[in-house]
């Protein structure tokens, strides 16, 4: 076909026969080898497509049960991922109530070192205190005992005063 479009043209460059004749002759060859081209294609197709109905025909016992087999594999994984689903799930609620216990945890241990910091604080406050009260008594320990050496020096210790009679304690109340 391509040679005999070969010649045409090649006629049409020499000859008096116009080059529209031959450019409809050459589109009309073209939808022809298009058309031959299909037909040999569609007949491919059919002869393959009916080969394969054919041994479809042949193996249908074959084919259902591999369906069928298919079929319960797919429902045996489908049951089996939704068991796995299941399971991440209850593993996914475990680690939210583990991190919202962690988190309270968290928070106490922080509520702890915030009163053992103030604890701390109290008692450096009360050791400064007692300091203050030791340095106070020895101060004031040291004004008596001035006071008593004074009172020995002039002759007035031990003081001459009565000791204060005892009180009942039944007579307190």
């Amino acid at each position: 076909m391509i040679k005999f479009l070969k010649i045409f043209i090649f006629i049409s460059q020499y000859s008096l026969i116009s080059v529209a004749f031959f450019e409809v002759l050459k589109e009309i060859i073209r939808v022809f080898i298009g058309v031959i081209i299909n037909m040999k294609v569609l007949s491919w197709l059919k002869e393959k497509t009916s080969s394969l109905f054919a041994w479809g025909d042949r193996n249908s016992a074959s084919i259902y049960t591999g369906c069928f087999v298919a079929l319960i594999m797919m429902s045996i994984m489908f049951v089996k991922d939704i068991k796995h689903t299941t399971k991440e799930v209850g593993h996914m609620v475990d680690k939210i109530e583990l991190t919202r216990e962690n988190n309270e945890l968290a928070q106490a241990s922080i509520e702890q070192f915030r009163i053992i910091n103030d604890l701390l604080e109290t008692s450096s406050l009360q050791r400064d205190q007692t300091e203050q009260a030791v340095e106070t008594i020895n101060q004031q320990t040291a004004i008596l005992q001035k006071l008593v050496d004074y009172l020995k020096k002039i002759g007035h210790w031990p003081p001459k005063i009565a000791p204060p009679k005892p009180t009942d304690p039944d007579k307190w109340i």
